[in-house]
């Protein structure tokens, strides 16, 4: 009786503590009374006793901490699966930035769309304005009219001429088609023989005579005759040039006009790139 019941005591002890440390504890202390409580014989066989229950209990310390492993090593996994993104997400995901991209071209498109047609209603205001102080035709003036025309408008140019030469009536002819197509410079002509101050002050000798005007005062370069419009080298090829005497294309007017400083030249060119000549 003396024999199982300190078995069972140090049994229990050892499940109680659930531990090497504190099983080894309980060992050593039942070492210790081995000498007075009970024979070799039930010491060795509650040793033995001892010895199994520990070993038991390893045993299922040491299933409980692999199913305790296996069990992290699960849910990390789970976890790395809910992670990976799906083929749909993939495709999704694709999708959006494929989105965001071409929302960001449309923005651009529109953001340029948009300056264009500011640029093109200032180019229309600013048109409209031109053709209400008289530019897109070709006009005669008085003397009168003279310094009011020629002060209102950034770029003018004057024709000084005289009625009953030919050579006047032909430069007429090419400066009424240029008028509608260059409406930042005003067209002008004035009968010389009306005009005697400005012919006067102006030092015209010669007619036809074109005078340019920037801001109302007088450019020191002007045409004069038909000089540099007939048979001039500079022009690009024959079918610029005079055929004959006294006839020219218009298009070396408007270059002409464009040296003097009243016509842009690079709109000159432009504008004549697909004409005939």
């Amino acid at each position: 009786m003396l024999l199982s019941t300190a078995a069972l005591f140090l049994f229990t002890s050892a499940v109680a503590s659930y531990g090497e440390t504190k099983i080894s504890v309980r060992i050593t202390m039942a070492s210790k009374f081995g000498g007075g409580l009970f024979s070799t014989e039930a010491h060795v066989e509650a040793s033995s006793r001892v010895q199994k229950a520990m070993e038991e209990l390893q045993d299922i310390h040491s299933c409980d901490t692999d199913k305790s492993t296996e069990h992290q090593n699960s849910l990390i996994n789970t976890k790395e699966i809910a992670i990976q993104p799906t083929a749909t997400e993939v495709i999704k995901a694709r999708s959006e930035d494929e989105q965001d991209f071409l929302d960001e071209d449309d923005r651009e498109l529109r953001q340029l769309k948009e300056r264009r047609i500011e640029q093109l209603k200032a180019e229309h205001t600013r048109k409209q304005q031109l053709l209400s102080k008289g530019h897109g035709e070709y006009q005669e003036i008085s003397q009168d009219e003279f310094l009011p025309n020629v002060t209102s408008s950034e770029l003018v140019v004057v024709h000084f001429y005289h009625k009953e030469f030919e050579r006047c009536e032909i430069m007429d002819k090419h400066l009424l088609q240029l008028s509608p197509q260059y409406v930042e410079c005003k067209f002008l002509k004035i009968d010389a023989e009306k005009a005697p101050f400005f012919v006067e002050r102006l030092n015209v000798r010669v007619l036809p005579t074109l005078v340019g005007f920037r801001n109302g005062v007088a450019l020191p370069e002007r045409i004069v005759g038909f000089e540099g419009l007939v048979d001039d080298s500079s022009l690009p090829n024959d079918s610029y040039r005079a055929v004959e005497a006294d006839k020219f294309p218009t298009f070396a007017l408007a270059k002409r006009l464009a040296g003097i400083g009243v016509l842009s030249l690079d709109q000159v060119e432009e504008s004549w790139l697909f004409t005939e000549k």
